[in-house]
């Protein structure tokens, strides 16, 4: 799970009720390594079918970007608590976020007249020169080492010098 919405005071809000027409404030809670990027809320009657039954509304949907929240809350408008409230959260990977798992999963080492790459789980790995021409691409599990002349190589992104 990448996270979850909670009710201001930190409680679930699966199964909680609210006073018709109130508004109320909901908390983002991101799992490590996760942002919120924002949030679906349909509100009104019968969630799960069409948004207009014989022409008469049945649910309104909008959209809240996480830029909308106020130290991680917002405020349900007093309009949108008028019948059933669903709400769908969003999370994207927090680029920033460095977790162990991430660090360990793919390593690189440059040495003398070599480039020693391991892998947890298979990875993608190409490695080029400074010129741009491609010494390896393949897919690299466990341990693998790359014989390279002297020089500047850019593994995966990263740059290394083999010395």
């Amino acid at each position: 799970m990448n996270g979850e919405i909670l009710l201001a005071n930190g409680k679930p809000v699966t199964g909680q009720t609210t006073p018709f027409g109130q508004a109320f404030k909901i908390k983002a809670q991101p799992a490590e390594g996760f942002l919120l990027d924002y949030v679906k809320i349909r509100h009104g009657y019968n969630l799960e079918g069409a948004s207009t039954k014989n022409e008469n509304p049945q649910w309104k949907e909008y959209t809240v970007q996480a830029s909308q929240f106020v130290n991680g809350e917002y405020t349900i408008p007093a309009d949108c608590v008028d019948g059933n409230i669903r709400l769908v959260p969003y999370f994207k990977s927090d680029p920033t976020s460095v977790n162990d798992a991430t660090v360990k999963a793919f390593t690189v080492k440059a040495g003398k007249g070599e480039i020693t790459l391991n892998a947890a789980v298979a990875t993608h790995v190409e490695i080029a020169n400074v010129q741009g021409s491609t010494l390896f691409n393949g897919t690299v599990e466990g341990a693998r080492t790359i014989c390279a002349h002297k020089g500047v190589y850019v593994v995966n992104g990263e740059k290394v010098l083999v010395k």
